[in-house]
């Protein structure tokens, strides 16, 4: 195929990087910025750098870029996209990204599938990037009607370069967990830090720690727009970690150490299940 990846960062630059050594499809590349695009040719991460005649030629689009930006690059090429052409993104939410696609995109021309990979670093950038990133990882995709042979060309795609799990469910699904199993842990951690007594952890601190603040090294630009797109599922997650939160704080007021041994033995017997 002819692949065509828009937006040579971490996530991008790693799928093009695992396309070129796990396959052999042809790898284009767009990015706004030209020493980036040098370094990915340079590198051979990408074949050649993309071009206008790249995006009407090219059978799958993987479009690595921000919420807002990844659905405003597909609706000012909608009319370029050739006929059976995919294209997927990355973004880290999916209803946002549907409700701003031009609708005549869903006219049966093109298949939009939203793709989400659960792989990453807490560096950014196409320096960071890596042909391995994906192996093992689990890649969520999204799609109306999730058993349509358009998902499934995706998840078959994804296999090939490394992912281990591919996860087929609809844009709602998908935001409603990703609010919990990713964005309530990155609220979680910056929530964390922000105590005073952070900046006096040293020597005080261990494993525990460093787990719970790895992820509040966090790029404020993306995860503040994801946030924002993901507001309503994100916000009953919080409701429900305050509620979680509450009841170990009145067991403590109480002097109920029953009641903190039972809400500890709950959680254990959660864990001992994921």
């Amino acid at each position: 195929m002819n692949i065509l990846i828009v937006g040579l960062g971490l996530i991008g630059g790693s799928y093009a990087k695992a396309f070129k050594k796990y396959t052999d499809h042809v790898i284009a590349g767009i990015d706004r910025d030209e020493k980036t695009l040098k370094n990915a040719l340079i590198s051979g991460a990408i074949h050649k750098i993309g071009d206008q005649n790249d995006i009407k030629n090219a059978d799958l689009i993987v479009v690595s870029l921000y919420p807002q930006a990844a659905a405003d690059f597909i609706n000012a090429n909608k009319d370029n996209f050739k006929s059976g052409a995919i294209i997927t993104d990355s973004c880290g939410v999916k209803r946002a990204i549907y409700d701003k696609l031009d609708k005549s995109l869903f006219d049966g021309r093109v298949s939009f599938i939203g793709a989400h990979p659960m792989a990453g670093k807490e560096q950014s950038g196409f320096d960071y990037s890596d042909a391995d990133m994906f192996n093992g990882a689990s890649l969520i995709v999204t799609a109306e009607n999730p058993q349509s042979e358009a998902a499934i060309t995706v998840r078959n795609i994804a296999l090939k370069i490394g992912f281990k799990r591919c996860t087929l469910c609809t844009p709602e699904t998908h935001d409603k967990m990703i609010a919990f199993t990713s964005q309530l842990p990155h609220i979680l951690a910056c929530s964390y830090i922000l105590d005073p007594l952070a900046l006096n952890h040293d020597g005080y601190s261990a494993g525990s720690f460093q787990d719970v603040t790895r992820v509040a090294f966090i790029n404020d630009v993306m995860w503040s727009e994801l946030f924002l797109d993901n507001a309503d599922n994100l916000s009953n997650e919080i409701d429900e970690l305050i509620n979680n939160l509450s009841a170990f704080k009145t067991a403590l007021g109480e002097r109920d150490r029953d009641k903190l041994r039972q809400l500890m033995i709950k959680s254990r017997e959660l864990k001992e299940k994921t």
